[in-house]
C-alpha cells in the first residue's frame, strides 16, 4: 500500500485549509493507498472532524522512499513569518517562517527519494533571492508542478513546464463531499462570513446598516457564519452585530461539514472568504464576495467562473443588490472543471502508475 502524505495547513482551524484533505480523497480515493497529513506543529483544529496530522519533524523520521509527497492546497508557499495567522492561538512560533514548512519538506521529499506532486497551491507575495535559489535546487526533482495562479507562476519562475490550474475546491462534484451529506433545499437566511480584514477602513454601524436594510429587501435574517479561528472571523461577526439595528443569530461551526453544509444551504451568501465563496458558487447560487484586500487569489477564482456572482471591494455596493439580482448567482466555468479533471488524472498516474 502506498503512503500518500499531504502536507498542509492542518494545525490552522481554518475552514479553506481544513477542507483540502477531502478533496484530495474524493478525487484520490483507493485502497491502494494511504493518506497522511503533516503540518509544521501537528496541533490540532479545533474542527471535531478535522483530520489529524503529525508534525513536520515527526514526518521526516517516518517517511519512506518511494511514499508519495503532496503540497496539498492554498497559500503555502511565502518565506516571511506567519503573520497572516491574526488569532492569538496561533500554532506557529514566533521566530518561524513559511518556507521553514513549504521548502523544508519538498527537501526533506527529494532527500528520501519521494515522488512529489504540488497540488494547484498559491503564493501571496513574492519570495526572496534566497528562497528562490533553493527552490531551483529542487524544482526539477518534483514529479508534477502546478499553481492556483498567473501570479504565483510567475513568482516560482514562469516555467513552461510547470501548469496554472484553479484550486482544487472548484469542482462541481465537490456537492457530495461528505458521504452522509443531504443537503436539500436552500434555507432561508442570509449567511454573513466575514474576516476582520475586511472591514478595515470603513465604519463599521454604515456597513451594518448596509446589511440590515439588504435582509430587509431580501426577507431574510442574517446568520453570522464563523469558521475561521486562525482568521478570527468570530469577532468580525459580534462587531458588525454589535452595530446592527437588530443583532444577528451567530453561528460558530464545530465541524468542517457543519459549515460546509450552512454554505451551501443558504439562499445567499455575503463572504470575505475564498473558499466560503467557492463552496457556494461551486455548486451555483447566490453569492456576494468581498475582495478587501485584493489578494490575487481572488482574481484567480473569480475568472474561473461562468458568471463569479457580485464581487465588489466595497461594501456601499450592496446598496445596489435587490431581492432575485441576477448579478448575485454564480456559476462555475465548464473548462474549470474540465482543467481540474486532467489536474487529477495526471495526480493518479503519479500515485498509482
Amino acid at each position: 500500500m502506498k503512503t500518500v502524505w499531504l502536507l498542509g495547513m492542518h494545525d490552522l482551524s481554518n475552514y479553506g485549509d481544513a477542507l483540502f484533505p477531502y478533496i484530495f480523497k474524493r478525487h484520490i480515493d483507493s485502497t491502494d493507498s494511504l493518506l497522511k497529513c503533516v503540518s509544521l506543529t501537528g496541533q490540532k483544529s479545533i474542527f471535531s472532524d478535522a483530520w489529524p496530522s503529525i508534525s513536520l519533524e515527526h514526518f521526516q523520521r517516518c517517511v519512506q522512499c518511494n511514499d508519495i509527497v503532496v503540497l496539498l492546497g492554498g497559500n503555502m508557499i511565502f518565506d516571511i513569518p506567519f503573520g497572516f495567522v491574526e488569532s492569538k492561538k496561533s500554532p506557529y512560533p514566533h521566530n518561524c517562517i513559511g518556507s521553514d514548512f513549504w521548502l523544508k519538506g519538498l527537501k526533506i521529499a527529494v532527500e528520501k527519494q519521494c515522488r512529489i506532486i504540488i497540488n494547484s497551491v498559491g503564493a501571496f507575495a513574492p519570495l526572496k533571492r534566497n528562497t528562490l535559489k533553493r527552490w531551483d535546487q529542487l524544482k526539477n526533482k518534483i514529479d508534477y508542478v502546478s499553481w492556483r495562479d498567473l501570479s504565483t507562476w510567475r513568482i516560482m519562475g514562469s516555467d513552461q513546464n510547470q501548469f496554472i490550474v484553479p484550486d482544487t475546491a472548484l469542482h462541481r462534484d465537490h456537492s457530495s463531499l461528505f458521504h452522509d451529506n443531504k443537503v436539500s433545499e436552500a434555507e432561508g437566511k442570509i449567511l454573513l462570513n466575514i474576516r476582520p480584514r475586511s472591514l478595515f477602513g470603513f465604519n463599521l454601524s454604515d456597513i451594518a446598516s448596509t446589511l440590515a436594510d439588504l435582509a430587509q429587501r431580501w426577507s431574510l435574517p442574517i446568520v453570522a457564519h464563523a469558521n475561521s479561528e486562525s482568521h478570527t472571523d468570530l469577532i468580525a461577526c459580534k462587531q458588525l452585530s454589535a452595530h446592527a439595528p437588530v443583532p444577528f443569530e451567530l453561528e460558530v461551526a464545530p465541524s468542517i461539514q457543519q459549515s460546509f453544509n450552512s454554505i451551501q444551504k443558504a439562499k445567499l451568501v455575503i463572504t470575505s472568504s475564498m473558499h466560503t465563496y467557492v463552496t457556494k458558487a461551486s455548486v451555483g447560487g447566490d453569492v456576494i464576495l468581498i475582495t478587501k484586500p485584493r489578494y490575487n487569489k481572488f482574481k484567480a477564482v473569480t475568472a474561473a467562473m461562468h458568471s463569479q456572482g457580485f464581487v465588489t471591494e466595497s461594501w456601499q455596493h450592496l446598496h445596489d443588490i435587490e431581492n432575485h439580482d441576477p448579478r448575485t448567482f454564480a456559476v462555475l466555468g465548464s473548462e474549470s472543471t474540465s482543467i481540474l479533471d486532467l489536474h487529477w488524472q495526471k495526480v493518479k498516474r503519479i500515485i498509482f502508475g
